[in-house]
Formats: structure tokens, C-alpha cells, sequence
């Protein structure tokens, strides 16, 4: 086999440019190593030795068939005299030797070819060197350019053009080899011997292995309707059985070996499938005698002219052929394959008068001409031969083989058999278990309709080999075996589809899915006709039945079914994983709800049989709302519960209504009570004892249901109550219980940033708390409460921005939290007070801007609370608080750029809180999901990846509204969807979707307008940023006079969450004295920051900033829409 030497020549400072050249070329030895050998010259792969300078050591450049030089900044390091020939007069570095003597030799000789490539980006066009490197070779003497060369600006783009230039390039200079060395050739040169989910081809016969009893019976068939003058062949097998491979890559070549058809000469073929060219089966079939492998039986510039021939005279057409043939040699054979035969029957754009014209003409060629033709069919489109009686008749008499799937013997073939011929190896098992071959093919023996996936796996191991080619273990379990790759070709099939077919996503697995008692996830077969309900549907459904991720076959009545080619899909597809884990218990109750349904009915409709109120009819509920499929009866069913539900609803809140009428009859008469002095003691200790725990009660019952607010009445007049109430009135056991109420009631008035009132009822339970432990220094219950009176005051101070008292409040809450873990080393509730403790000191010194400080607390809090989770899996509390953990460590990397660590730690918060919501029916936990997967979507921003942000955010307002509508007054749930609005109208604009951006604003105002000292601290952040890009968007629309009242607004902002909007307008309108906010972090102030450096030309700002900004953040549509400007600031100052 000739051998092509590619020679690469660079300085050191293209080090990224020589590795990728490298992994082109690595690639395209898979598709031209049958050709040549591609031999890469990279002087760092030389065996230089000390003997002397490098350059005489190296290939000679003049000698090779390609010259490849990349530049950016240097061109090399001066040569001394003695390394360079006679011939050439210095001083030269070794890169401008290399390309003065490759280019010398192309003018002699005409070799080597020369690619050169020149890195354009800042850097690159102002190095001097290299700018007089191209001055002397590629301009004349009226710096007109002499020479072509390329030019990049970025890695990637480098890799593409090489790889596109290369390609083309070797396709032109590489020698063809004949059928007999491509079929006879018994290494495997093109790399990869695996062919993923593509079906092997002609070329790739030396590597189809563990069919050879399939290729001999197939044979023998055909070569009996040979003998018979009807050389037919109709392959059936199930999708993914390994039809079009057999046929191409085993049946194909094997009949160039003149044993299995004597005398008959040489061997032309062409391949088709019917709906390959715009849907045109003649135009298909013309093309494929056009080809190279059929010798052009049809010269390419008649291929119109005699397709339309085929499709309007059949008799006309035969006898060109006829003609070409006995042209070409009399002995001629012309094997036709006609791959994927059920796209005759179910392309749209082939009519049935086309299905009957196209088997005619096939029938001819076969009986009139004698020329053989193999066809491949899916087993569930066996019935459409009925349309065509021709190819009924063809296939009778032995003209069918029906393809089995593989035995373990073959399956193990497919993999060992290439691999050998690779100069692979696998890796073998550890203390007696099997190889990794073995391993791999008793797994994919299992599911033998998967053979494609069984070649994606292999595919994905041989891109993992060792250096020495061994395929490992450690790879194939991170490839999460068959079942993981497997699951990222769904996901790139998926994401290739249109948006409006994903839409039908939900549609059809969930009828594919079903889900045990156990919860495991089951395949269930649906009805094609049914799976397939529109026409988008449908085109999902055949998008994975051509990836065979899904399978069909026809059932006992001869209806087509269809399925999930593997049960892992549900595990190990992130996609279908995240929507069944959401929809997990809606597969259930639909599972079981049709025996429910079926009671009912037989019931007459009995309305005890409903679901109940709670968990089932919510799950019902959300059944009702979600794409599932349900019969009428079922959604009558769910219905009539919601019914019934709504009236037990009302008496519910009449209930909550009395106990809070209660409370506060309670709370009144303890007034009553105090003042006089008739009244018994034994009756005040009631009326205490009742508020102090009704208030704890009713706290718990109103926080289930997301209404604290209703508390306020009852916490005003308690709180009033307990300050005028004397010491010698009450216990140990009051001062306790009342303790707990006054912090109860203060997180009420905390919620509704009545921050002067919560900051009274936590200074009155901090007292009654040190008065306890006064007493009782070593008692851990009442330093528990101490430690909560102290964090709930040091909160109060935090949020208003009273940050030194914040901070000797929280060292107080830690003093107590280390006591309590002294007193009880193993408590996990002590060890959860030390990992709150620390996380809220890490909260201090992050609203400080001592971003690290904060990050060395946050450590500390996640390192006791993995402890308890460990010590106590179900801990629900300490779940939360490690979820908390990780959201303020994701937002501190978030602060300092670190985008990845950031997103790293946002996942692991919503896995917890995801984990939080199955094992906790509540409210709450759906919420704190929501902004979980808000604060990732936002880093998905920050990224530029606004497709999978506005993905995140979609699904979440989804959840919210489903909360709202359950209940409208909820003002929080409100508050978060009206953000969410905002954040999508954020996504829209920098996806200059105008039109979207404007809807979701109008979305946002419409759901809340209020003004921001009408809610908390989250109200004011979404007020603002919300004022802020809507005022953008009034911008890019060119509405400057509405956009002056939100200008107005947030220039006169005070408020610390209005401070960056503040400073971008400002900047935006080139403002004097527009100062920069105390510690401004985090990629908006990174903007920020560029905004006000080119409104002043600030080219040393401009410098400092470029130096500190990582590279994944310049995809940020707001930084790349910036890029230009800073360039062009920098490029003046540097004139």
C-alpha cells in the first residue's frame, strides 16, 4: 500500500494547532487508509539525538507529498549556519527553512503540495515576525499578494477548515484502489473498524464479520433463482437485525469471488434506495448505474434524460441497458441492491402509481435482462408487497431469506473478528471473570434487535483505546456499557429533530412507557397508527426507527406495533430519565387507574371510590394537565374528584378560619386574664399555653399550604402580649415555648419584609432564650433554642444590611451550635446547627465580596452536613442545607467566573432538592426545584447556550403556573413566576427574539406589577432586573420615550439589588460620574464593567479586564456583542 508523508511544520506557540492536526488526521485515516497510509511528520514524535542541532535530524520537507505550516505569533528559532545546506543563505529560523525548501521542491518537482494557515486574531495580526514572514513570501514587490494562504482566528475554526481542506485534498491525490485490493486486503487501514449506527459498506467487507452462515444461505438462494433466470433476493429482518450490512458488506462483495458465479466476468453493481433522491425511485435507480462500481453504465450527463425514460418507457429503458451492458462485456454481471425497500411504500412522495411502475421495471430487469437484484425489507412493512404483486412473484420459489438475529457464537465474532484485524485488544477480567469481549457480547446477546448499538459501544471504546489499543473496562463502564451509548445517540437524534416534532415528545413515549409498582420502567408496545397521531408525531417516530431506537414488528392480527429498542434508554437517556422521574408517579396512577376507573362505572359512579384528597387527586390532577394519553372515562374520573375535592377544600380553610379565630380568642382572654386580678392563675396558664402552641401549630399548618401571611394578625397581637408579659408569670416551660413562637412569628414578618416588627419578636426570643440558658448553662434543649434566637436576629440584621451586627450575631449562633456539638458529639441535629452556622457566616462574608472567605465557610458547613446525610440518609433537613450549601458555593464561583464549577455545583443543588420533592409531597419542595433550575438555567446564560436556558425556564413557569392556579392568592408563587417571565423575556432579547421578549415582559407585568417596598428581597432583585431588560428591549425597538420612565426609575434607585442596573444605564448613556458599586461581581458585572471601560476608552481597564475574562465566558451574547468594540479600542491604542 503506497504511504502519503504529511509534514507539519510550526513554532512552538501552535501547540494546540499541531495536536488537532494530528486528531484530523487521525480521523481521516477511517475513511482514505484503505488508500494509503497516512504518515504524519511531527518533529516532537522524531527520535532526535544529541548529536547534533535538530533540523538536520528531521524528515526532509522537499521529500513529502504535503507541507502543512501554521503561524500565529513566532515563525521559529534561528538555525545555526552549520544546519543549514549549502545551498541556502541565512539567517533563517528552522520554520522558514522548512517552507523555503518545500516550496523550492513544488517548483522543481511539482511536490509537495503546500497548505498554509495563519492565526488572525489580535495577537496573531500584530506580530511583527510573522506579518514579515508573509511580506517576503506571499506580496510582491507592489504588495500585491503572490500566494494563497489561509486564515483562522479561533481553534475551532482551524480544526474545520483543515479538516475540509485535507479531505478534499487527499480524495484528489490519493490512487483509487481496484475491488479486488479493497476486498482482498486483510488489515484494516482507515482506523476504526466499528462502524457506530451506520451499516456497513462495500469497503468495509474485510472488517463485516459473524455473518458468515447468513451470507452463505443468502448466497445459495440467490444463486438457485439465478439458475432459474429470476436472480432475486428479498431480505427481511426486524429494524436494527442487520439487513443493509449483510447485503452491503457481505452479500455484495462475496459475489466478486468467481466460484459463486462462474463465468459470469465482471462484477458491476450499484446500490439505491427508493426515496434517496427527492423521493424519485427512477431517478434513485439511474443514479446507481451512473456510478463508478456499475462502470457508468448511464454517462452522468444522461441521468435525468434516462430516469424520465425508466418512469415513461419501460421497453426504451431495457434496451439501453441491454446496449451498455454488451458494451462494457458480454460477460458482465450488474448486481443491483435496492437498500431500505420500504421507502417505495412509505415515502409521501412516491405515489402508488409510481410503487407499481417502479416494481414493473424492476421485474423487468430481472426476467428480461437477467441482471440480479437484492432487496432489503423491514419485517413490519412485509404487508406492503401486496401493492406490488410483482415483487410476490419475484420472491417466490426460494427468493426470500429471512435474516434471524445473531447467535452468541456470531455476536462474539462481530467483535473479536475486527478488533484482530485492527490490532486491537481487550482487556481481560480480574480474578477470573470474563474478557471484556466476552463481557460486551453476552450483554448485547440479550437484545440481538440492537446490533447497531452494539457497534456505537465498540465505536466509542475504539476512540478510548489505550495507546497500546487496548479496549478497557474502565472505558466501557464510564461509557455506562451498551446502555450509555446507546443513550447519547438518542439525545443527537433528538436534538436533529425540529422543534415542533420535540414537542411531540412527551406524546409518544409515555405511550411506549410503563412504570410497575415497584418503579421500574417497563417497554410497552403501542399501536403504530395510534403512536403516530399527526404528522409531527410521525416524524419522530421514524426519526428513532431509523436510528433503531425504536423497533416495530407486526402483531398475531397483523397490526404494526412498535416499541423502545432498549429498557436502558429509560435509565440512562438524561432526556427521558428527567421526564420520567417528573412524571414517574403519574405512570403509575395512570397504570392503575383504569382497574379504579372500572369499579367506579361498575359502581354507578359511586363518589367514594374518588381519589382522595391529597397526594392522589394532585397526582391525578397533574395527569389531567400533563400529555399523557387518557381514555374518557379516566379523565371523567380524575374530574369528578377534582369536584368533590373543591367542596372538601372550602371546608378546610372554614377549619384553618376557626383555629385562628381560636388563637386569637385565646390571646385576648390571656389579656383579659393578666388584667384582672380576679381571674385565676390556673386560667392565664391555660390561656398561655394555648396561644404558645396554637401559634406553633398553626405556623406548621400554614406553612404546608404556602400561607404564613394569614399569620400576621394572630403574631402582632401574641408579640404585643409577650412584651408586656411579667418574668414572674410564667415556667421554664413557657420561657421555652414562647421562645420558639416569638422566632415563629418574626419569619412571618421576615416574609413580608416587615423587618422593624421581626427584628422585636427575635430580640424578645433571644431574651427569653439567655434567660433559660442563665439558668441552665448545660441543658442542650434550651442552647438549641438560644442558638436559633441568636441565627433568626443575625438574619433580621443581615437582610438589613446591618452587616457588623449580622456578623456578632452569627459568631454568637456558632458559639452555641460548637456547644451543642460538645455537649452531643454524635446529635446530628448539633452537627446540622454547625453546618448552619457556617453557611451563614460563609452568606455574611459573601454579601461583603470576600467571595473566598466564603467559599472556606461554605466548605466547612458541606463537610459536616455530608456527614449527617451519611449518618442519616432521610434526613430531609440536612438534604436541604447541603442543597442550600451548594447553591451559595455555586453562586460564589459564579461571582468569580468559574462557570463550570459553578454549573457543577447548581446540578448537584437540584439533584438534592429533585431528591427532596420525591421524598416530600410538598409545595415547598416543587418551589425550591423551580429555583434550582433557574439559577442553572441563568449560568446557561452567562454561557450562551439560550437554547437550553429558555428550555429550563419554559419547563419551570410550567410547574409555577400548575401551583398558581391552585392557588391564586399565593403571593411568593406568584412573585417566582413573574420572574420567570422576566428571565425568559432576558433569554429572548439576547437571542434577539424580539417578539418573544415582549410577550414574556408583558407576561411578567401582567401576573405582578407591584412596585418593590411591596414585597421582599426577592420582589425587589425581579423588580429591577426586570425594569432593567425591559428597558433594553424598549431600546432595541426604538420606543426611547417609554424607555425614559424605566431609565428614570433605576437611575434613582437606592436599593443594593438595584446597584448593577443603576451602573450599566449609566454607563450605557455614557453619564458622568457615573461611579463603579462596591464590590460589583460576577459576569453582569464583568459587563458592567466593560460597558463603562469603552464609554471612556479606558484601554488599560479595557487590557486588565480581557486578561482576567475566561474564555467560556466570551460565548455570552452580551460580551460577544461587545468583542468588536474592544478590539477596535485596543487595536487604536496600540498605533
Amino acid at each position: 500500500m503506497p504511504t502519503c508523508n504529511i509534514f507539519v511544520s510550526s513554532p512552538g506557540d501552535v501547540v494546540l494547532e499541531r495536536a488537532l492536526t494530528a486528531r484530523v488526521i487521525e480521523r481521516l485515516r477511517k475513511i482514505f487508509g484503505h488508500r494509503s497510509e497516512l504518515n504524519v511528520l511531527l518533529w516532537e514524535e522524531q527520535p532526535l539525538e544529541a548529536r547534533e542541532s535538530f533540523q538536520p535530524q528531521l524528515p526532509d520537507p522537499a521529500t513529502v507529498d504535503l507541507f502543512i505550516l501554521i503561524l500565529w505569533q513566532r515563525t521559529g528559532t534561528l538555525l545555526p549556519e552549520s544546519a543549514l545546506p549549502a545551498t541556502f543563505a541565512g539567517p533563517l529560523t528552522g520554520t522558514e527553512y522548512e517552507f523555503i525548501a518545500a516550496r523550492k521542491a513544488q517548483q522543481t518537482s511539482g511536490k509537495p503540495a503546500v497548505m498554509v494557515y495563519r492565526r488572525t486574531d489580535k495577537a496573531g495580526e500584530n506580530a511583527s515576525p510573522v506579518n514579515a514572514f508573509f511580506n517576503r513570501h506571499f506580496t510582491d514587490n507592489q504588495q500585491r499578494l503572490s500566494n494563497a494562504y489561509h486564515q483562522y482566528k479561533t481553534i475551532g475554526e482551524f480544526e474545520c477548515l483543515l479538516e475540509k481542506h485535507l479531505h478534499r485534498w487527499l480524495d484528489n491525490f490519493l490512487p483509487t484502489p481496484t475491488e479486488t485490493e479493497m476486498i482482498n486486503a486483510r488489515a484494516w487501514y482507515s482506523g476504526n473498524p466499528f462502524q457506530g449506527l451506520k451499516a456497513f459498506r462495500f469497503e468495509h467487507a474485510n472488517v463485516f464479520c459473524g455473518r458468515d452462515d447468513a451470507i452463505a444461505e443468502a448466497l445459495e438462494k440467490l444463486k438457485y433463482k439465478a439458475v432459474m433466470h429470476q436472480p432475486f433476493l428479498l431480505i427481511v429482518g426486524m429494524s436494527g437485525s442487520g439487513k443493509s450490512s449483510l447485503a452491503r458488506a457481505g452479500i455484495l462483495p462475496a459475489l466478486y469471488n468467481p466460484d459463486l458465479l462462474p463465468g459470469s466476468g465482471t462484477v458491476l453493481r450499484g446500490v439505491m434506495r427508493p426515496a434517496d433522491i427527492e423521493g424519485d425511485p427512477f431517478r434513485a435507480l439511474v443514479s446507481a448505474l451512473a456510478a463508478n462500481s456499475a462502470q457508468q453504465l448511464v454517462p452522468t450527463e444522461q441521468i435525468n434524460a434516462t430516469a424520465t425514460l425508466a418512469r415513461n418507457d419501460k421497453m426504451a429503458f431495457l434496451e439501453q441497458i441491454r446496449h451498455a451492458l454488451e458494451a462494457h462485456h458480454a460477460s458482465s454481471t450488474l448486481v443491483i441492491l435496492i437498500d431500505q425497500l420500504e421507502e417505495l411504500y412509505t415515502s409521501a412522495a412516491i405515489s402508488v402509481t409510481q410503487q407499481k411502475h417502479f416494481a414493473e421495471l424492476v421485474a423487468a430487469l430481472v426476467e428480461e435482462l437477467d441482471i440480479f437484484v437484492i432487496a432489503t425489507l423491514r419485517s413490519d412493512c412485509y404487508h406492503h408487497l401486496c401493492a406490488t404483486p410483482e415483487f410476490l412473484r419475484l420472491k417466490q420459489h426460494g427468493g426470500q431469506y429471512d435474516l434471524s438475529p445473531p447467535s452468541l457464537y456470531n455476536i462474539r465474532q462481530m467483535i473479536t473478528t475486527p478488533a484482530i484485524a485492527a490490532h486491537l485488544h481487550f482487556e481481560e477480567g480480574e480474578k477470573g471473570q470474563p474478557p471484556l469481549d466476552e463481557v460486551i457480547a453476552d450483554r448485547a446477546a440479550q437484545y440481538p434487535e440492537s446490533l447497531p448499538l452494539l457497534e456505537f459501544t465498540l465505536t466509542q471504546l475504539y476512540d478510548m483505546r489505550t495507546p497500546g489499543g487496548m479496549l478497557t473496562f474502565k472505558h466501557y463502564a464510564l461509557l455506562g456499557g451498551i446502555e450509555g451509548a446507546i443513550a447519547s445517540h438518542a439525545e443527537t437524534i433528538f436534538r436533529g429533530l425540529g422543534k415542533a416534532v420535540q414537542k411531540r415528545f412527551a406524546q409518544v413515549f409515555n405511550q411506549l412507557t410503563s412504570c410497575d409498582p415497584n418503579g421500574r420502567y417497563l417497554r410497552k408496545w403501542a399501536v403504530c397508527e395510534q403512536l403516530q397521531s399527526d404528522a409531527k408525531a410521525r416524524q419522530l417516530v421514524e426519526a428513532f426507527l431509523r436510528a433503531r431506537l425504536l423497533v416495530s414488528e407486526r402483531n398475531p392480527d397483523d397490526i404494526e406495533i412498535i416499541t423502545l429498542a432498549h429498557e436502558s434508554l429509560y435509565i440512562h437517556w438524561p432526556r427521558l430519565a428527567r421526564w420520567l422521574q417528573v412524571n414517574r408517579s403519574l405512570l403509575n396512577v395512570r397504570d392503575q387507574l383504569s382497574d379504579q376507573v372500572t369499579r367506579w362505572i361498575k359502581a354507578n359512579r359511586e363518589p367514594a371510590l374518588l381519589l382522595n384528597a391529597g397526594k392522589p387527586l394532585d397526582d391525578g390532577k397533574a395527569l389531567l394537565k400533563s400529555e399523557l394519553t387518557l381514555t374518557t372515562d379516566q379523565e371523567n374520573y380524575i374530574k369528578a374528584s377534582e369536584r368533590r375535592a373543591r367542596r372538601a377544600q372550602a371546608l378546610r380553610y372554614a377549619a384553618i378560619g376557626a383555629l385562628i379565630a381560636t388563637t386569637l380568642y385565646a390571646t385576648s382572654a390571656s389579656f383579659s386574664a393578666r388584667k384582672s386580678q380576679q381571674t385565676a392563675e390556673r386560667s392565664l396558664a391555660k390561656s398561655q399555653d394555648l396561644i404558645e402552641f396554637l401559634i406553633g401549630d398553626l405556623h406548621t399548618e400554614l406553612d404546608k399550604l404556602g400561607r404564613l401571611d394569614v399569620m400576621q394578625s394572630v403574631g402582632e397581637k401574641a408579640l404585643n402580649y409577650f412584651a408586656e408579659l411579667e418574668e414572674t408569670q410564667t415556667s421554664d416551660t413557657g420561657l421555652l415555648n414562647r421562645t420558639k413562637a416569638l422566632y415563629q412569628i418574626g419569619s412571618v414578618y421576615m416574609d413580608s419584609a416587615q423587618y422593624d416588627k421581626a427584628t422585636q419578636a427575635f430580640e424578645q426570643s433571644l431574651a427569653q432564650a439567655r434567660k433559660l440558658t442563665t439558668q441552665s448553662p448545660d441543658k442542650f434543649d434550651y442552647i438549641y433554642e438560644q442558638a436559633q434566637a441568636e441565627f433568626w436576629l443575625g438574619y433580621a440584621h443581615w437582610v438589613a444590611n446591618e452587616l457588623d451586627k449580622a456578623e456578632r450575631q452569627f459568631l454568637a449562633y456558632r458559639k452555641a451550635a460548637l456547644r451543642l456539638r460538645d455537649l452531643a458529639p454524635s446529635d446530628t441535629a448539633a452537627m446540622m446547627e454547625v453546618a448552619y452556622a457556617n453557611s451563614n457566616l460563609g452568606t455574611l462574608a459573601d454579601s461583603r465580596g470576600n467571595i473566598d472567605g466564603a467559599i472556606a465557610y461554605f466548605l466547612k458547613a458541606a463537610e459536616v452536613t455530608v456527614q449527617v446525610v451519611s449518618m442519616a440518609p432521610e434526613n430531609l433537613d440536612a438534604i436541604a442545607t447541603l442543597a442550600d450549601v451548594y447553591s451559595w458555593l455555586g453562586s460564589a464561583h459564579q461571582k468569580q467566573l468559574k462557570l463550570t464549577q459553578a454549573l457543577s455545583f447548581y446540578r448537584s443543588e437540584k439533584q438534592l432538592f429533585e431528591q427532596i420533592a420525591r421524598l416530600e409531597n410538598s409545595y415547598r419542595a416543587r418551589i425550591n426545584v423551580v429555583l434550582a433550575n433557574n439559577r442553572l438555567a441563568k449560568v446557561q446564560v452567562y454561557s450562551g447556550n439560550i437554547d437550553s436556558a429558555v428550555a429550563i425556564y419554559q419547563a419551570q413557569k410550567n410547574t409555577v403556573e400548575e401551583l398558581v392556579r391552585h392557588d391564586q392568592e399565593n403571593t411568593r408563587w406568584r412573585e417566582i413566576l413573574a420572574s420567570i417571565h422576566a428571565f425568559l423575556g432576558e433569554a429572548y432579547l439576547l437571542g434577539n427574539q424580539l417578539t418573544l421578549a415582549e410577550q414574556s415582559f408583558d407576561d411578567s407585568f401582567s401576573i405582578d406589577a407591584r412596585q418593590p417596598e411591596q414585597g421582599g428581597n426577592y420582589w425587589t432583585a425581579t423588580f429591577y432586573h426586570r425594569h432593567y431588560w425591559y428597558w433594553r428591549l424598549l431600546k432595541a425597538q426604538g420606543k426611547d420615550s417609554k424607555a425614559q420612565s424605566f431609565e428614570k426609575t433605576l437611575l434613582s434607585a437606592n436599593e443594593p439589588a438595584a446597584r448593577l442596573w443603576r451602573f450599566r444605564v449609566g454607563s450605557a448613556l455614557k453619564l458622568p460620574n457615573v461611579d463603579v458599586p462596591d464590590n460589583l461581581l460576577g459576569p453582569g458585572a464583568l459587563i458592567a464593567l466593560y460597558e463603562k471601560a469603552l464609554s471612556e476608552k479606558n484601554h488599560k481597564q479595557l487590557e486588565k479586564l480581557v486578561s482576567k475574562t475566561p474564555e467560556l465566558i466570551w460565548q455570552y451574547p452580551e460580551l460577544a456583542a461587545l468583542q468588536t468594540d474592544i478590539q477596535t479600542v485596543l487595536a487604536l491604542n496600540s498605533l
